[in-house]
């Protein structure tokens, strides 16, 4: 049974095995929560992440688009990731009924003059 050997990182540190199964996917995951964790720009409890073949699937609710942005580059940034597909969204800033009535207000102003 080769399959059930275990490889060691070197024989005199036992603590450290290393199995032919280890899921590489998955180390990479807890890589990218851990970074997008620590780092206080980003709210990560409405994100998501997916890896399969070192591309890294972003998904959920960010503040803002520099917040997504910022995501997206962190990640990036970490040894291993081969690609990062960003799914963040973040609330429209022009879907606020404010500004459309603000922008028809200046409108009638500059029609009017």
């Amino acid at each position: 049974m080769e399959d059930d050997k275990l490889y060691f990182k070197s024989d005199a540190d036992c603590s450290e095995c290393i199995t032919p199964t280890s899921n590489p996917d998955l180390d990479l995951s807890k890589k990218v929560y851990q970074t997008l964790q620590s780092d206080i720009l980003i709210n990560s409890k409405k994100i998501k992440v997916h890896v399969s073949g070192r591309t890294v699937y972003l998904e959920g609710m960010v503040e803002s688009e520099k917040e997504r942005n910022i995501a997206y580059e962190e990640v990036m940034n970490i040894f291993g990731v081969r690609n990062v597909v960003n799914y963040l969204t973040f609330p429209c800033p022009y879907a606020n009924g404010n500004f459309v009535e603000k922008s028809l207000r200046k409108d009638k102003i500059l029609m009017t003059n």
